[in-house]
């Protein structure tokens, strides 16, 4: 995200930073955190 390539490949996700989510104080840490934690457990995306 802080070389540009985030807002480039998908802005939608760009997009959520700095907007508050109720479980975390910003909705694009919140996403990362989700994809991150997917990740980690082999689930899939789609």
């Amino acid at each position: 995200r802080d070389c540009g390539a985030l807002a480039r490949i998908m802005p939608e996700l760009d997009a959520l930073w700095g907007r508050p989510h109720p479980l975390e104080a910003d909705s694009g840490v919140r996403a990362m955190r989700v994809i991150d934690h997917a990740a980690a457990g082999r689930h899939t995306l789609a």
